[in-house]
Order: C-alpha cells, then structure tokens, then sequence
C-alpha cells in the first residue's frame, strides 16, 4: 500500500535529514517546527540514541525503493539506483535514473530482460494526487490541476491508479525498453485539521516530497515569527547558491512588531524566502518557523524594544537558548514547555548568573523574573537563592533593595531597589544542592 511509502519518504526527506548537519556531524534530538533560536545541534549526547539510528537507516535505504511479490515489480521511491528481480527463473535487470527530489522526472529502463512478463507498478506519491498525507491531519489549499504523464518508450500511455496507489504496467519486457514519467512539483499550500490548535490561523508550504520553512538568515530583520504570509500572493521556485545549491520559494509576507505603549504596527509587503526544512540551522541558531501565520490574530509580533530586550545577554553557560531571557514569550507555568527558557542542568548547587549590558547607561529599579522547574521527575528547581548586582567602576555591587527577595514557583518574582544608573546588570543565581535550576524571563524597568 503506497499510504506506508509515503510516510517513509516524508521522513527520510525531512525528518532523518533535518537530524543531521550538512558537515555530517552535528545532530538534532527533536525535529521541532519553530524555534527562536534556542535549538542547535549538538555534536554528541549522553544518551546517543538518534545518531546511530541515522547511521543505521542510510545503508538500508536501497532496500526500500524496490519490492517483489511473485510477478508483482514494486517501484515504491524514485532514486538513482539499479537493481535486478528473478521471475520463474529468469532475470529482469531495470535503472532508474530520478531527479528526486528537486524536480519530478524519472527515467526506468530495462538493461537485460528475455521477453519477461511482469506487472512492474509505479508508486504515485499522495503529494501528486492532492494528498498530503493519508488520513485527514493536513489538506492542501491548491491542488494539482493536470495530471502528470507516463510514457512507454516514448509514448504517452493511458494509465488507471489502482486503490492501493499504484500505477500498473503490464507486458512483456525486453532489453531497451523505457519508462518516463514526470511527477509534478507544484508548491502547495498546507492546513493543518483544525483540531491541531497550534496550526490554527497558519499556512505550511511544501514541494514535492519536501517540507519548507522559514529561516532567519534569509530575511529581513532575521526575524520570522512575527511574519504574516498572504495566502493569495504569487509564489515563484528559484534554484539557489544557498546550502548546496537548493531550490527555494519565494513568496510575500508582512511584519508584526510590538510597540512599547503595547501597539502594534504591520509592515508593507516584503519578499520571503523559503528553505527545505532539513537544511536549516546550518548557518547558526535563529528563529525559524515551518507553520507560519495568515493573519494578525495568529502571528508573534516582535518583542517591544525594552531595555531587556535591547541589551546584551550572556550568561554562565554557553547556550542557544539564553534567547529565552528576554524574548517576552511567557510561561503558564514553571514547567510549561510550550516556550523557550534557559537552564543549567547537570549543574547542581553552583552559583550562576545572566548579564545584560546595555546600550547606554540606563537608570532601573526593578527586575522581575519567572523560574523554570521540572519537578517532579526533571532535574531542575526553583533556586535556592538569587540576587541582583550592577556594575559600577568595573566593580560589581549588590542593589539596595527595598524589599525581600522572594523565591516562586508558577509565579513571577519581583525585585525593587533603589534607583541606579548603570551599562551593565546581572541576575546572580544560587542552585540548590540537588538540582538545576532554569528560567523563562527577565524583565528590567
């Protein structure tokens, strides 16, 4: 059944090489669809489970592309390759040469073959048909409107597709003879089944058996998730120098940006530039979108530019997540997952910090921050302690505060000082003696 065939081929196109790094050594664990640039492969794990699993599929891809049942020739992918089948004791040897999967035309040839009779049956992927996936979890907004054409030794052959999604071509085959086909790669426009809450209000885009995204490195601002993309615009397929010489999609899109009095203000009409999916995070960490919103009430505008948001921020470990501090996504909770946060887990009962520098001297007297815990079965907790100091004649000193430091779980901290002029905050953070401990958001006033 080509349903199965079409699940593989999405996830060997996708997501098995979304896994890894076009150098061949860097590794994702997850395949997320978005991300704002908290998510970067890594060159092992400790617990190296999915490296191995690629290691394991990519030699035993050949033997998917073919299967025999009895008379039955099975072409279930169209990849570059040769093979040979044995039918009642004869031999039937068949190239394919495949444009997979940037472009959809595929030549099979039968190099040695003595009048064999065989059923040989060519998968037509779902995408070809309208279908994006068997079960009703994605549609396509705009389908294929021609069908594509199969052609026996150079001629146009009439053909039926069977229930099982299988074009069958039944004959004597001798040395020479040829198939063509040339499956089309239109750009379609996917929804996601409205009960997929995440995916309401937006659009994905895929070609062929590829999934696209949007990718910060391609578009203005670097900034992606607060885009707005027009279902209607034109869209147009370039081969790019980018990435191994890729085919992108070039479509329009506007941007949401968040004011600080809390307005917002939408852009006018810029090019977008889409990637494959498995090719992203390869020019370094930075947002990224697969699902991407159609209208306001469903996109991220860009953050409101506060002193947070406009500062510097480092902290006492090295992570692509230390984009969380100051993002102004916000958490439901201290183990809610939906958004980024920064954590330092195995660490345990160390002291750590998270600076921001400024880009002027700034006067503040306030800093108001929300704990990440996993408890109970992850290895982060609320702190144990933590404090706010600033630089002051590259000396580091401790604010004076006008309260008590509290220490929150679901909930937000706040701290208020006396006024202080400064370039350069930290958040000082005491772990506790077991455990980690991470956060989603600082804010400074």
């Amino acid at each position: 059944d080509s349903k199965y065939i079409d699940v593989l081929e999405r996830t060997m196109y996708n997501n098995i090489l979304d896994g890894v790094s076009i150098s061949g050594d860097h590794f994702f664990y997850p395949n997320p669809l978005a991300s704002f640039g908290q998510h970067q492969r890594s060159e092992w794990f400790g617990c190296a489970c999915c490296p191995p699993n690629v290691a394991r599929f990519l030699p035993s891809m050949p033997e998917y592309i073919y299967a025999q049942q009895n008379e039955n020739i099975y072409v279930n992918l169209y990849i570059t390759s040769k093979t040979s089948f044995e039918i009642e004791g004869n031999k039937l040897f068949l190239r394919q040469a495949s444009e997979f999967p940037w472009n959809g035309g595929v030549k099979i040839e039968v190099e040695e073959a003595n009048g064999i009779k065989a059923n040989l049956k060519l998968r037509a992927p779902g995408y070809a048909m309208n279908r994006p996936v068997p079960s009703n979890l994605y549609v396509y907004l705009n389908e294929n409107k021609e069908p594509f054409d199969v052609k026996i030794n150079g001629e146009k052959s009439d053909y039926t597709i069977d229930e099982k999604g299988y074009i069958t071509i039944t004959q004597k085959w001798v040395k020479g003879d040829k198939i063509e086909i040339d499956f089309p790669m239109d750009v379609h426009k996917v929804k996601a089944n409205p009960e997929v809450t995440d995916d309401l209000g937006k659009m994905a885009f895929e070609r062929g058996p590829l999934l696209y995204c949007a990718e910060w490195a391609d578009n203005p601002e670097k900034n992606v998730s607060s885009l707005i993309v027009d279902p209607n615009a034109s869209i147009t397929v370039q081969k790019s120098e980018i990435l191994g010489d890729c085919f992108t999609i070039e479509t329009e899109a506007k941007r949401a940006s968040r004011k600080l009095d809390g307005a917002i203000e939408v852009s006018k009409s810029e090019k977008l530039t889409l990637i494959p999916y498995h090719l992203w995070n390869n020019r370094g960490p930075g947002e990224m979108s697969v699902w991407l919103p159609t209208s306001l009430e469903y996109t991220l505008p860009e953050p409101a530019p506060t002193i947070a948001r406009k500062s510097k921020v480092t902290a006492s470990v090295r992570s692509a997540a230390i984009v969380a501090v100051n993002d102004q996504l916000y958490s439901s909770n201290s183990n809610d997952h939906s958004v980024p946060y920064l954590h330092w887990w195995p660490r345990k009962g160390t002291e750590e910090w998270v600076q921001f520098d400024f880009e002027e001297i700034n006067e503040v007297a306030s800093l108001k921050t929300y704990w990440f815990d996993d408890g109970p079965d992850g290895g982060c907790r609320i702190p144990k302690g933590w404090k706010v100091e600033y630089k002051k004649d590259d000396q580091w000193k401790e604010v004076e505060t006008t309260g008590e430091y509290t220490i929150t779980k679901d909930d937000w901290d706040i701290i208020h000082f006396k006024t202080i002029k400064t370039k350069t905050l930290r958040l000082v953070i005491d772990l506790p003696e077991e455990y980690a401990t991470g956060l989603y958001e600082v804010i400074i006033e």
